[in-house]
């Protein structure tokens, strides 16, 4: 019997841009362990990235997608709590580049933390939740505030070099971010329903599906929201902006937020319908964009967040068979090693890292955030844009990247209270 185990667990991966030889036994026994908690044709394939992160012990591996037969009973704790979560990135289109570099340059760190910290909470009072969400509508109940909510999530402007002038930056405002308390319903009522909810039922149900979309619908505001707070906390602004009309009181009494209208926006959590072997199935990605939104891009260009330190790297993405065939490209590099128990780091290597960063926690003495380990992950680097180039990435195309300028970004250390 162990023997037929192992061959069913090693008969569902498919690798993707990695070499399976490359994991490690820590990923080879999470993996196994993902897979062995299901029964038996429930998991038709699991699609392993190149940012394959199993460095939680508590949280699904990241950096794969899970196609799982439309039968297959939803296991709550298999939802990964970054369902749902989203990249957007906006160009800023006024005032000028120089203009902004000049506003950048003026501002005090400590302004420029107060701005971000202000416009962008790790936690809000009252965030998105199921119990705001009228079913079958766009409204809400009562009026929500935007957060960063979830692990990884950001917010902030990031500069790029311009390709044809580079002594001139290009701004954009950028945002990373989930509804972790919508997520936490939706699990909660997973958990408590006496109906053997399957992957089917999630999409086919209205009651489930609703809210699939209603999380869809919330983290894509929730990221818009949180872009338009931190542009208008630093007087830039993009080309497109518009009222948030959902957000409205039942009677009417409302005066909804902007949010920014992003130029590229990333699904890289989501529960979705697709095929495997010409029937349905239900895909799940964990970290990974779907190869049919890559394909409907408006333009090539795809983004990869790093780390928090390196920022978000831009490669370009030609559109063709090789993506289709990867049915999804990594939405970040994925963990390198499991996350540092001790962060304490050398003053100056931490002032390094942080810099144009800061989290919740930072005004405490000696608090170090773990995402800015040296080890905490990978880099866009030569490995990376192997893998890339094996999905679809042509390597003759120029890589770009944005770099943090002044970013709120998630802290472990703060709990929601």
């Amino acid at each position: 019997m162990a023997s037929e185990a192992a061959e069913d667990y090693e008969a569902v991966l498919e690798f993707v841009g990695i070499d399976r030889n490359t994991l490690t036994a820590d990923q080879r026994a999470k993996l196994k362990a993902f897979v062995d908690s299901h029964k038996p044709g429930d998991i038709l394939r699991v699609r392993v990235y190149p940012n394959l992160d199993t460095a939680s012990d508590d949280d699904v591996p990241t950096g794969m997608q899970v196609v799982y037969s439309p039968n297959a009973r939803v296991d709550p704790t298999t939802i990964h709590d970054n369902l749902f979560q989203v990249l957007a990135v906006a160009e800023v289109v006024e005032p000028s580049p120089a203009a902004v570099e000049e506003r950048m340059r003026v501002m005090s760190a400590r302004d420029k933390e107060a701005a971000i910290n202000a416009a962008v909470p790790q936690y809000a009072d009252q965030p998105y939740a199921a119990s705001l969400v009228k079913v079958g509508s766009n409204k809400e109940r009562a009026p929500w505030t935007a957060e960063l909510g979830g692990p990884g999530s950001f917010a902030g402007i990031f500069p790029q070099l311009d390709n044809e002038d580079h002594r001139q930056r290009r701004y954009h405002v950028a945002a990373r971010a989930t509804v972790a308390r919508f997520v936490q319903d939706l699990k909660a009522a997973l958990t408590q329903t006496r109906d053997n909810v399957t992957y089917g039922d999630l999409l086919r149900r209205s009651e489930w599906s609703s809210r699939l979309d209603a999380g869809t619908r919330g983290a894509k505001r929730n990221a818009e929201l949180l872009m338009a707070q931190t542009a208008e906390a630093f007087g830039v602004g993009t080309e497109f902006r518009q009222q948030d009309l959902s957000y409205c009181l039942p009677d009417g009494d409302c005066a909804p937020p902007e949010r920014v209208v992003p130029d590229t926006l990333h699904v890289t959590h989501s529960i979705r319908w697709g095929t495997h072997e010409g029937q349905p199935a239900v895909l799940v990605s964990y970290g990974i964009v779907p190869a049919e939104d890559c394909l409907n891009l408006t333009e090539e260009k795809f983004y990869v967040v790093g780390n928090p330190h390196d920022g978000i790297a831009v490669f370009r993405l030609p559109f063709g068979d090789k993506i289709r065939s990867a049915a999804g490209v990594p939405a970040d590099t994925g963990r390198r090693a499991a996350v540092p128990v001790a962060t304490k780091m050398a003053a100056s290597l931490l002032e390094q890292r942080a810099r144009g960063l800061t989290w919740e926690t930072k005004a405490i003495k000696g608090a170090a955030h773990p995402d800015l380990h040296p080890d905490a992950f990978r880099s866009t680097g030569e490995d990376f844009r192997r893998a890339m180039k094996q999905i679809g990435w042509d390597s003759e195309r120029h890589v770009e990247k944005l770099i943090p300028e002044v970013v709120k970004i998630w802290t472990p250390d703060v709990k929601r209270t």
